[in-house]
Parts: C-alpha cells; sequence; structure tokens
C-alpha cells in the first residue's frame, strides 16, 4: 500500500489501493485487510472518508 501511495503521488481512496495491491500480488484482498493496514498512522495519514496518503 505504501509503495502504490509513493508511486500514486497523493492520497488515493480505498478501492484504488485494494484495486493496485490485489494488481500486484495477483489475487484479491478482502477490504477489511486493507483498511486494517491504512491504520497504520505511522505511514499513512486519513485526508478525508475512505481517502488516504502517507504520513510526510
Amino acid at each position: 500500500m505504501a509503495e502504490y501511495l509513493r508511486r500514486h503521488g497523493g492520497p488515493a481512496g480505498i478501492p484504488e489501493i485494494q484495486a493496485a495491491v490485489e494488481q500486484e500480488l495477483g489475487e484479491e484482498l478482502p477490504k477489511s485487510s486493507v483498511r486494517s493496514g491504512l491504520q497504520d498512522e505511522r505511514l499513512f495519514e486519513r485526508v478525508s472518508r475512505g481517502v488516504f496518503q502517507l504520513r510526510h
């Protein structure tokens, strides 16, 4: 997720992040796994509902 947001260069929504990670892994991920991973406040910050970016 962090690598995708780094390449993307800005905020992204959960569905967009999930699709990018699934494409990279070649398998489906539960939305709950993506949301859970984005809760790491050391790496990510919530910009608005369902939208996250890398913490500066």
